[in-house]
């Protein structure tokens, strides 16, 4: 992890891609928000289709609610 005062910037620095930058600025939204009161859900859009996307965030949605109603309106994960 890069010290903010070093943060990628795309353009101005070499050899720093968009992925690079990317990989950065989500570090620093998990870390700001791993400071506030919400819980945090990861979804690994970049592998995942549409909707399995969707329903993995309802499985993820319905343990973290605690509520197995929701899990079992869920269709099964492949």
């Amino acid at each position: 992890m890069l010290p903010s005062d070093q943060a990628p910037v795309i353009g101005n620095s070499p050899g720093v891609g968009k992925s690079t930058h990317l990989r950065y600025e989500e570090e620093l939204t998990r870390r700001v928000l791993a400071r506030s009161p919400w819980r945090l859900l990861t979804v690994d859009a970049g592998t995942l289709g549409a909707r399995e996307s969707a329903d993995h965030t309802l499985r993820l949605l319905a343990g973290v609610l605690g509520d197995p109603r929701h899990e079992a309106a869920l269709p099964d994960p492949a």
